[in-house]
């Protein structure tokens, strides 16, 4: 009897009932994905999760849908299954650019700058327009201290209108590193007026500022870094390093003090420290933070006055 039921089944009505179930299928994945998104939007993570797995178990092969995953695995700190949902993604379409894009964002959180070029590289063959990553090959160019190349990049960023402040903090970095202090600032200044709150961007300015001999403007930015970072050690020792030009050595010290809590193994702070105590003639001070900088260097490195 089954068999004459199968036998009497129109094959255009199989394949449109097919057809159906097929699109009812990639509709449900679709509408998962979207909800997935906005939940990853509204940093409502878990339900981001359950919404991005059920769209994969509906249909594994689709690359968008690991990136997806990826992306909110690196949202909440998750860099291994990142990873491994952006190599899935990619392995799927290697076309997409942005799953280029976020490995080259995870290599760099490793520290893996050659393969953070590679990853970037591609990302650029696949989507040429694309100023972001010009931005972000510039930083890397820039960690290799390639600086002609980090100029070359930043300046494409420029020139294709990437419309936030990255392009110009890499090369007013840029110019910082060659010592051309004032496209430095110019270039910082102008970072500052599309992003008022980039601590990188205020930070470097004061910086170069201070190189410059401009203390007063060096400490109305090192100030505004600090407001912004309270956290970071580094704003503590670059304000340390203005006071120090200022003779304002309790100041130092008390900063000095906040940045090596934040941060115990920097040689920088022991040694601006050792020079604030030599001033006030506390010797035997001076002479342990001078050991102590001389120490972390030997297993740090000094790695100076860059930019950051």
């Amino acid at each position: 009897m089954s068999n004459e039921r199968n036998a009497s089944v129109d094959p255009r009505c199989a394949t449109r009932r097919a057809e159906q179930g097929w699109a009812s299928l990639v509709k449900m994945t679709h509408a998962l994905a979207e909800a997935g998104w906005t939940d990853l939007v509204m940093a409502e993570y878990d339900k981001a999760f359950h919404d991005f797995d059920e769209a994969i178990r509906l249909e594994p092969e689709n690359a968008q849908l690991y990136l997806f995953r990826a992306k909110a695995h690196d949202c909440v700190g998750e860099s291994e299954p990142a990873m491994a949902d952006c190599n899935r993604a990619i392995e799927l379409n290697p076309g997409i650019a942005e799953a280029w894009q976020l490995r080259s964002r995870l290599y760099s959180m490793k520290g893996q700058l050659q393969q953070q070029l590679e990853a970037i590289n591609q990302a650029i063959a696949l989507e040429p327009s694309y100023g972001h990553a010009y931005v972000i090959r510039a930083e890397i160019y820039l960690g290799f201290g390639d600086v002609e190349q980090a100029l070359r990049d930043s300046n494409e960023a420029i020139r294709l209108g990437t419309p936030y402040h990255g392009p110009w903090y890499v090369r007013g970095s840029a110019y910082l590193r060659t010592g051309e202090y004032d496209k430095a600032i110019t270039d910082f200044t102008k970072g500052l007026a599309l992003s008022p709150g980039d601590v990188l961007c205020r930070l470097n300015r004061g910086i170069t500022f201070r190189l410059i001999g401009e203390v007063k403007c060096a400490l109305a930015d090192a100030n505004e870094a600090v407001q912004l970072a309270p956290n970071w050690y580094a704003v503590y020792l670059e304000r340390a390093r203005v006071n120090l030009l200022k003779g304002e050595l309790s100041d130092v010290l008390s900063d000095l003090d906040q940045a090596i809590r934040l941060e115990p193994g920097n040689p920088e702070a022991h040694h601006i420290r050792a020079e604030a105590n030599e001033f006030l003639g506390q010797a035997a001070a001076a002479g342990g933070d001078r050991r102590i900088a001389e120490d972390l260097r030997e297993k740090r490195g000094n790695k100076g006055d860059a930019a950051l």
